[in-house]
């Protein structure tokens, strides 16, 4: 099977593109807008209509991956629209019938109606989820203008070993990898849902094999909620650090409560396999070779 992905170059992309091939069963096409990175070639694409239509002939399945995530006005973030719309109209071209969806937890923002459900009429509250969700109605209205079947995937906050963004997940693992303390910013009391990178590449795995619906959307993450102080305490008894953790209750928290209800998925069959004790054991096993 031929399994295009963009955004194949990123944190989630390239795992999954290492797994995939792993396999020896997919022909997978790495698309990118690098040529080259760490060694690795890639389809290198400005993911105009024509070059994403010649990358996508002879494709079964793409997994949009690609987006922008840096950024706080909606201008920052129009190339998600642009790329999604193309991406569609390309497959349209290239005769490819199924899409998997990459969007994320901030499709949502109410916090009076936790956890999220599917059900609940989505609530954008970041330039950013406003993007995620048009690309999630740009799938739709595709879709059921040429036949493309879509599967939608609504990401928790993804974490996993040697990642390099500035995730509360990655700062705490640098520091506890290095013996510092870890700093904890308000009063920790906002509680938000996390992802292990690996639940992730198998909940993608799992809609390449499962093609269900013409047009489904799913929640996906653990349905557990935790404090930044939890998360910080997991993490350093993950890599045994003895560095304190550090309270600075005197400046804003910046965050709100974000998590969940990933019922919809589990009824179709997939579970994450991960919560964050689990996940942080293997990432502190996984460095520290």
């Amino acid at each position: 099977m031929k399994v295009a992905v963009t955004g194949a170059s990123g944190y989630i992309g390239a795992a999954l593109c290492r797994r995939l091939e792993s396999y020896g069963v997919f022909d997978t096409v790495k698309l990118s807008t690098h040529n080259q990175q760490n060694g690795i070639s890639y389809f290198q694409t400005d993911y105009s209509v024509e070059s994403l239509t010649e990358a996508l002939s002879g494709a079964s399945v793409v997994i949009h991956l690609a987006a922008v995530r840096l950024g706080t006005r909606l201008s920052d973030f129009l190339d998600n629209e642009r790329i999604t719309e193309n991406l569609l109209i390309a497959m349209a071209k290239a005769d490819v019938k199924r899409i998997l969806y990459v969007s994320s937890i901030s499709v949502y923002s109410d916090e009076s109606s936790l956890p999220w459900s599917e059900l609940q009429p989505p609530s954008p509250g970041t330039a950013y989820g406003i993007t995620k969700l048009s690309g999630e109605y740009l799938c739709r209205i595709y879709g059921f203008k040429h036949s493309i079947r879509s599967t939608v995937f609504r990401l928790a906050h993804v974490y996993g070993p040697f990642d390099e963004n500035k995730r509360i997940t990655a700062v705490f693992t640098k520091q506890a990898m290095n013996g510092e303390a870890l700093h904890v910013y308000g009063k920790s009391l906002a509680k938000r849902e996390f992802i292990y990178l690996q639940d992730v590449i198998d909940a993608l795995i799992w809609g390449i094999n499962n093609d269900t619906e013409p047009y489904g959307v799913y929640n996906l993450g653990t349905g557990i909620g935790l404090t930044n102080y939890e998360v910080a305490s997991i993490v350093n008894r993950a890599f045994s650090n003895r560095a304190p953790i550090i309270y600075h209750e005197d400046i804003d928290e910046k965050i709100s409560s974000s998590y969940m209800d990933e019922t919809k998925l589990k009824g179709k069959g997939f579970y994450a396999q991960y919560d964050m004790e689990k996940a942080f054991c293997e990432i502190a096993r996984i460095m520290n070779r």
